[in-house]
Formats: C-alpha cells, structure tokens, sequence
C-alpha cells in the first residue's frame, strides 16, 4: 500500500503531522521508507472509509457522517449492534420454551393431545 496515496485523500503532510502530532521530519520519513506505524495505516483507511484491514467480512462497509453503512447502504445504528445480544437471548429462550412444551405435550394421553392440537388451530 502507497502511504502517500493514502494519507493524500485527506491531508497535507503539514495536516497529517499536526493531526497525528507528529513532525513532519517523521511523515517524510514514512514517505521515503514507505513504511509508517501500521496503527497510523489503519486509522487512514478508517477515515478514508476503508475497512477492508478489518477482514474480508467488513469488504463494502464504510463510514459516512459518523455512521456505519452495510455494502447494501443501509445504516447500522448503534443500537442495532446492541440489541443483536438481545435478539439471540430471545431465540434460545424460545427454542427452550418450544421443546418444553413439546416434551409436555408428549407426555400427554391420546385425548389430550386432541384437545392441544384443536386450541392451537384458533391462532
């Protein structure tokens, strides 16, 4: 990866020297080896909304007005990555209460059984 190219999309190197505190003795030196502190590489690709250091699965992610886009455009609030936790609690709570009350209809005689499946047809 071109450093230069990079850091260019957004700043100077006079811009990129005061935005990292760094001199600009020290971007030159990254221009001339090529070879920057890979922790300033990624946080270029971030503002440059690349994520594609990140992983294959982050490819067509990108960041606009502080705000995280699927490859689909569509907006990933934070609260969407919060409440994910919560979705999967629901489900395995679901899926325990689903084989409970099949393990209790199992255990029901043939009459009863009738009687369960005919209250679960008035859905």
């Amino acid at each position: 990866m071109d450093f230069e190219l990079l850091y260019r999309k957004r700043f100077t190197r006079k811009g990129l020297a005061d935005y990292l505190e760094v001199t600009i003795n020290t971007v030159k030196n990254w221009e001339a080896t090529n070879k920057p502190p890979i922790s300033v590489v990624k946080l270029l690709q971030l503002l440059n909304k690349d994520l594609s250091h990140l992983g294959n699965e982050w490819k067509g992610f990108f960041f606009h007005d502080q705000r995280l886009y699927t490859p689909e455009n569509e907006p990933v609030q934070a609260g969407h990555i919060r409440a994910v936790k919560y979705y999967k609690m629901t489900i395995e709570f679901l899926k325990k209460d689903l084989k409970r009350l099949k393990m209790s209809v199992a255990n029901l005689n043939d009459t009863e059984k009738c009687k369960v499946i005919k209250i679960s047809d008035y859905k």
